[in-house]
């Protein structure tokens, strides 16, 4: 009778276990997709930049920031800093590249070409992924501290070190 109660109460916290672990799995694969996207959006930068050359009066001056973002974000990326550095430079690359977008919409040549509309759209399609995946990341993400809680005030904890997460 006793062995059966601990073949369970073993079963279920390796099926526990296992969860904690696949959903540990997800998260990471959810953070190197939300790099992949901004990378995808920052990416259209050079397109917009050369859309714009020779239409725009100090082109060069409202580029100068957002090209050395688009540099320091490469760097982070590359060198497997982790989502919190990355997402510290692309919010600042999102608010250049709003500015950027604003002074283009003032331009009456530009605001019509259709090159910059196509481009615009891409970049506001990829920002409302990159928040539709920000949201889904910040609900596993508690899920996953709530198991890691649990875990915590069993004995489990002793042997499985995995941490809570930190949220966005």
């Amino acid at each position: 009778m006793y062995s059966y109660i601990i073949i369970t109460i073993i079963i279920l916290l390796i099926i526990f276990l296992i969860f904690i672990y696949l959903l540990n799995k997800k998260i990471d694969l959810l953070e190197s997709k939300i790099i992949n996207i901004f990378s995808k959006r920052t990416d259209t930068i050079s397109a917009l930049y050369e859309i714009t050359k020779g239409q725009l009066t100090k082109h060069d001056e409202i580029f100068k920031d957002i090209i050395y973002l688009k540099k320091e974000e490469f760097y982070k990326i590359d060198n497997n800093k982790d989502l919190f550095n990355i997402l510290e430079t692309e919010n600042l690359i999102h608010k250049e590249l709003n500015f950027i977008l604003r002074i283009i919409k003032t331009n009456r040549k530009l605001a019509k070409n259709n090159k910059f509309l196509y481009i615009n759209e891409i970049i506001i399609n990829k920002s409302f992924e990159i928040w539709n995946t920000i949201d889904f990341y910040r609900q596993i993400i508690k899920k996953f501290n709530n198991l890691i809680t649990i875990k915590n005030l069993t004995i489990i904890w002793l042997f499985i070190p995995i941490y809570k997460k930190e949220e966005i």
